[in-house]
Parts: C-alpha cells; structure tokens; sequence
C-alpha cells in the first residue's frame, strides 16, 4: 500500500525539487572532480619535490674571496660545516665533496671517459643502492658501456706551473652503468659530456691522482700540504629536512658561497600550487553548500505542498508513523538514486583523474559523500518531515490550501 501511495505521491514531485536534486548531483560531481583532481597533483607535487630526494641536494660551485670568486678547496667542508652547525639547531645533513680530473682518458677502444670522484654519500648523488665505497668500479650514464676497462692515464710531471707528460699507466675498472632517471648530477650539469662521464669513490680517485703525480708518499699530511690534491670541482649537501634547504642555501650564500639547488628554480612554487588547489576547492564548496541548502529548501517547499495530501491520508485512516513511512520511502529512493550516480561518478573519476594511491584515495572520498549524504537525508527526513506530519489532520489541510 505505501508503495501504491508513493507512487502517486513521486508524479506530484515539483518541478523545482527534480531541478534542485539535478544541480545538487551536479555540484557533488564538481567538487568530486575538484577533490581528485586536487588530490593527484598534490601525490605528484609529493613525488616530485617532497619525496624527491635530488630537491634535498644544495650544490655549492664557488666561494667568494675579497671580492672575487675562487675554485673550491679541501678545507671549504669544514667551514661549511661550522656555519650550518652554528647557525642552524638539529641540523642533519651531509657533505659530499665532487672532484674531476680536467682531461679526458681513453679506453682500450678509444673511448674517452672524464674521471670524477665523489667522497662518502657520493652514492646518493648518483643514485645507487649499492656499496659505493668498493674500489676499482666506475659508474657512467652511457647506456652501452658496461664492464671491465683498461684507462691509460697519462703520468703528469709539473715544471713552473706546466704540466707534461712522456708515459702513461693503465688503470682497470669495472665500468657499471647508472638509471639516468635517478643522478642527480645530470640534473645540475645536463651537459652532453654527462655521458662521458666515469664516477669512482674517492679513494679509488686518489689512488689515480698517486700514479698520476707519481706520488709514493700518499699520506694525509701529502694531502694537506699538496695544492693538486687541495681542489675541489664542487660540494654537495644533502639536507635531509627538505623545509631547511632554502635556509641553508641563504647560510652559505650569506657567507660568499655559489649555490645552485632545484628548489631555487621553483620559489614560492608551493604555496602558490597550495594557493590554487585552496582557491578552487573552496569556491567549489560554497557552491557545494549553497546547493545543499537549495535542495534542503526544495525538500521543504515540496513537503509543505504535500501537506494537504497527508491531511487526505490521515482522514484515511494512516496513521502518523504510515504516512511518515510514505514520505521517508519517496525521499529515500531520490537519495540512493543520487548515491548510486555519485558512486559512479568518483569510480570513473577516479580513473581518469588518479594516476596512483586511486584504491585507498577512492575508497576514502566514497566514505565521505556517503556519511554526507546519509547526513543530508536524516535531516530531511528527522527534521523536515517529522514537523510536517505531527500536525493534526485539519491543520495540514487548512495549511495546504492556504499554501496553494
């Protein structure tokens, strides 16, 4: 009987109600689409800043000194690390120390390799997973060349500030190839020489510069007081707290050091991403709300038309509990039928719009429409109705008349 009677209550459903319930639908695909939307560029922006590990890396290139620049030298690691120690509390970081032999050597095919060493951490830079402290292996971005390579170095004699040299010595390597995807150095040099480029740790880098200077003393005090073992091509710093790498940067730049790092390429890239994704999620949202409280008014203007029907009812002989089991049915369906095509619509949505975390993402915004719905629907139906139909019989139908 209670559907008999909803059905004929469903064809005096208004006009404005049907509109009301179409732009609600629209509204919740709109901020449905703005939340996923939202939401996969921010697990990008995450991927590729925040979780990124080349954003932590600051390179310093250059030190000032009365007024000009100078090369980089052994001694720049600990006064870089004095001034972030000091000028920064907690501060966790760490150093890597970038060298370069300044020609070229060739293999036993001809092929020329640039020798670079990178101190301990040098891994990070390069991107690897392995020990890279293990002697006698050479990374290189070059997609074909793998395997055991026999260098001939040229063994280098000083005079006046000349170099020559009259022989050479051989140095084998196990050449292993590096994802290009993961060196951070190509994306602070993106040079064509890149792929020429061999990286070795730097003491397999020392042991070469030794044969190289035909140096038998190779102790530290060597080091220290030998000015070709003093430079350094470039440091770099990983800061492992990715909101300290501008503060960092601003320490060294304060105290006359270059730097270069990636999110200097992208200031203020953050909060204006936040900003847009803000901005439009709320003007979405107050739409959104304006047209709950439209479908709530709509609700209300279609309950009251129906008061002198459900004064007709009670002179029936429904009672109060039937007819509110009546009205409740047919506002039921509107919202299951609005819950179905929501469900749908975040599911293919989700799909075009997700390019990752889309089960758990989707999963969570199906949760929230739902309670929200849920929510929207008890209102109507505890709030709303109940009002409507605890009035006497004679007052609903006087009301419906007066309403008309």
């Amino acid at each position: 009987m209670i559907k008999e009677v909803y059905k004929l209550i469903n064809r005096k459903t208004s006009l404005y109600l049907r509109i009301s319930i179409v732009i609600f639908i629209f509204s919740i695909f709109l901020l449905v689409t703005i939340i996923l939307e939202g939401t996969d560029q921010y697990f990008k922006f995450s991927e590729q800043f925040l979780e990124n590990k080349n954003t932590h890396v600051i390179q310093v290139t250059l030190k000032k000194y009365d007024n000009k620049f100078r090369g980089l030298v052994l001694a720049d690691e600990k006064e870089i690390k004095e001034l972030l120690r000091n000028n920064l509390k907690n501060i966790k970081f760490d150093i890597i120390k970038h060298y370069q032999i300044p020609f070229g050597t060739v293999d036993e095919t001809g092929y020329v390799y640039f020798i670079n060493g990178l101190s301990e951490n040098g891994k990070v830079l390069l991107g690897l997973d392995d020990d890279f402290q293990k002697n006698g292996i050479g990374y290189t971005l070059h997609t074909s060349k793998e395997g055991i390579k026999t260098l001939n170095i040229p063994v280098i004699t000083v005079n006046n500030g000349n170099m020559h040299s009259s022989n050479i010595f051989k140095v084998s390597l196990f050449v292993r190839r590096i994802d290009a995807k993961k060196c951070f150095l190509k994306i602070f040099d993106p040079t064509p020489q890149q792929a020429t480029d061999l990286y070795v740790n730097e003491q397999t880098f020392r042991n070469i510069q030794k044969k190289m200077f035909n140096i038998s003393d190779y102790s530290s005090k060597t080091l220290g007081d030998d000015s070709k073992f003093q430079g350094v091509s470039n440091i770099y710093i990983y800061v492992y707290d990715i909101t300290k790498v501008e503060k960092v940067a601003s320490i060294l730049e304060r105290y006359g050091y270059q730097t270069r790092y990636i999110l200097k390429a992208f200031d203020n890239f953050g909060s204006t991403f936040s900003s847009i994704i803000f901005s439009n999620f709320i003007t979405v949202f107050i739409v959104f709300i304006f047209s709950i409280f439209n479908l709530l008014f709509a609700f209300y203007l279609f309950l009251r038309l129906q008061q002198k029907d459900m004064g007709i009812l009670f002179h029936y002989g429904f009672s109060t509990r039937e007819i509110y089991d009546i009205y409740s049915y047919s506002i039921n369906r509107i919202f299951i039928k609005v819950m179905l095509l929501t469900f749908v619509y975040i599911g293919v949505a989700g799909i075009i719009f997700l390019s990752k975390n889309r089960l758990v993402t989707l999963l969570l915004i199906e949760l929230i429409f739902t309670l929200l719905l849920f929510s929207i629907n008890i209102f109507v139906r505890r709030i709303i109705l109940c009002n409507f139909v605890k009035k006497s019989p004679i007052e609903l139908i006087n009301a419906g008349k007066a309403f008309k």
